[in-house]
Formats: structure tokens, C-alpha cells, sequence
């Protein structure tokens, strides 16, 4: 039976402990609190291009990327135009690719089935919509380089296992993604993921992972946040205009003793204001404190 709440999913884990924690912060790791679950989302018996159509992945659409040695190759549909006009997804493309020593990164964007139930739990606990994509990847090979996400990411472990390097931030909670021609190797940090295992990785984390013996295929879910909350808080700026300008006004908010403490006035300040016109984005301001603050201080 599928969990109904993220802590069900994943063993060992409490949000509210989590997110008062490692939450935009630290490198976590868990596992499926029930690892017999992978067998229900990743079906391998069904050949790579069943599985991922069961999962409501849209094979002949542009959300598929082909990537080897950390080049993208081509973005698109697999569709055959000669054998499947109709734009029918192409088994024969699909395996060619992954024996070519290809990793496939499909994204879900009309998920369905055990995958599309595990990552509308993610989305109700962080309160936000995700980017879930699912890469598969052949033994001893690797897809992206280094690089880091402007969102935070959950890792979880499908068939077979992958390698992991990650190391700390150069610029902590960043706007934009981007690649790293070099990293330090002392900061470099590695793990091994295997079927069930789940990994998180903050907003700017640097990393990359590869394939060594086993072929591997895993789920990311990706969290844009932070992004949310700072696209609610400039409406509602712009929307109060000259007001935003008098009431946000910090020269005359008592002298504030820390950063902390600024951040805090501000978000109380928002809290207050009369938003009809922008109801949607003052709700989630009053009512998703801790994620406006993470958004605050992402602008800082």
C-alpha cells in the first residue's frame, strides 16, 4: 500500500524535524522506509520504454535528454518517423541508446502510477509543484558533470546502484544553475546509493554521479521553492507600490540587532498587509512562515 505521508515513505524521517534541520543546509541520506516499494515503482520486467510509459512519460514530446560524458546530445522526441508516424515511442531507439553507453533523462510531466503518487507526497509536504524526472544509466557511465541546481533535491534509488560526489556550496542558495569545470578534491565527499536509498541535496550543493558495475535508474525530485515564495513576496510589493514603500520602509523599524531579526519584522510586516487583489500569494505568505523567511534571506 502506497504511504500517505512523506514520513511514512522514508524511514526514520519527521518533517518538522527536518526542515528545522537539514532543510536548505546539510547533505541527508534514508531509505524507503518500506525498500520492497522500488519493486512497485520501477518494474524492469516491463522493458525500459513500458515502464516509463506506465508512469506517464510522454516519450514523443520534448522531455526527453540524452546525455554521455557530461554533454547533452540531443533534447526531443525517440519517436521513429519512419516506422512510427503517428509519433509512437520507439522501444528499439530507447534500449539503442542506454547499450550506447547513454544516460536517458526522462521528465514526468503527466505522471501517473507509484511514481506519481511518491512525488505528489514530496509536493504536499514542501507545499510546492516538482520537477520529477527519472535517469537511467548503463554500467561504468556518467550523464551531467559537476554542477549545481538552483532547486533542492531528493534522490531516490531505483534499480542497481550509483556513485555520488558532492561537495559544499560556493554560493549558498543561488538563482541560476551551473556547471564546475574543477572542485577541490579535499572537499569532494562520496556514497554509493542502492535500490531503496534516498538522497537530499540542497539548493547549490555541487555534484555529479556515475555508474560503475550495475546499470542504475533513479527518480530525482526536484523543489522549487524557494523561487515560489520570492515570486510571491515581489508581487506583492509591486502590488502595494507606494504603500510597500511606507510600510516595509526598514529606517522605521526599531534598530534591529541581527539579521535574524530584520528578516523576522519584514515577514511580520507582509503578514499584515490587506492583499484581496493577490490572495493566493499573501496566503502562502501568512501561512508558510519558515519557507518565506528561506526565501528572504535567499535575496539577501
Amino acid at each position: 500500500m502506497m504511504p500517505r505521508h512523506i514520513d511514512d515513505l522514508l524511514c526514520d524521517f519527521r518533517l518538522s524535524e527536518f526542515t528545522k534541520t537539514a532543510f536548505e543546509t546539510e547533505v541527508w541520506f534514508g531509505q524507503l522506509a518500506d525498500r520492497e516499494l522500488v519493486k512497485v515503482l520501477w518494474c524492469d520486467g516491463l522493458g525500459i520504454e513500458d515502464a516509463l510509459l506506465r508512469e506517464g512519460a510522454r516519450l514523443d514530446r520534448e522531455d526527453v535528454r540524452v546525455v554521455r560524458d557530461g554533454v547533452l546530445l540531443r533534447t526531443g522526441t525517440l519517436a521513429n518517423e519512419r516506422r512510427a508516424p503517428l509519433g509512437e515511442p520507439d522501444a528499439e531507439a530507447i534500449e539503442e541508446v542506454v547499450r550506447g553507453g547513454h544516460t536517458l533523462a526522462v521528465t514526468l510531466n503527466h505522471r501517473r502510477g507509484a511514481m506519481g503518487a511518491v512525488v505528489a507526497l514530496v509536493e504536499e509536504a514542501f507545499r510546492c509543484s516538482s520537477h520529477a524526472v527519472v535517469y537511467i544509466t548503463p554500467p561504468v557511465a556518467r550523464g551531467f558533470d559537476l554542477h549545481h541546481d538552483e532547486d533542492d533535491v531528493f534522490v531516490v534509488q531505483l534499480e542497481g546502484s550509483k556513485l555520488w560526489r558532492w561537495a559544499p556550496p560556493e554560493v549558498r542558495w543561488p538563482f541560476a544553475s551551473g556547471r564546475h569545470e574543477s572542485v577541490d578534491v579535499e572537499r569532494l565527499r562520496t556514497a554509493s546509493l542502492r535500490a531503496g536509498d534516498v538522497l537530499y541535496l540542497p539548493r547549490g550543493t555541487i555534484h555529479a554521479a556515475e555508474t560503475t558495475g550495475d546499470a542504475s535508474v533513479h527518480l530525482t525530485m526536484s523543489l522549487p521553492l524557494t523561487r515560489v515564495f520570492q515570486r510571491d513576496l515581489q508581487a506583492c510589493i509591486l502590488a502595494l507600490g507606494e504603500r510597500a514603500d511606507r510600510e516595509l520602509a526598514v529606517d522605521t523599524w526599531d534598530d534591529p540587532s541581527s539579521e535574524d531579526d530584520l528578516v523576522t519584522e519584514l515577514v511580520d510586516t507582509i503578514a499584515t498587509l490587506e492583499l484581496n487583489e493577490l490572495s493566493g500569494a499573501a496566503e502562502r505568505i501568512r501561512t508558510n512562515r519558515f519557507w518565506l523567511e528561506r526565501a528572504l534571506r535567499g535575496t539577501r
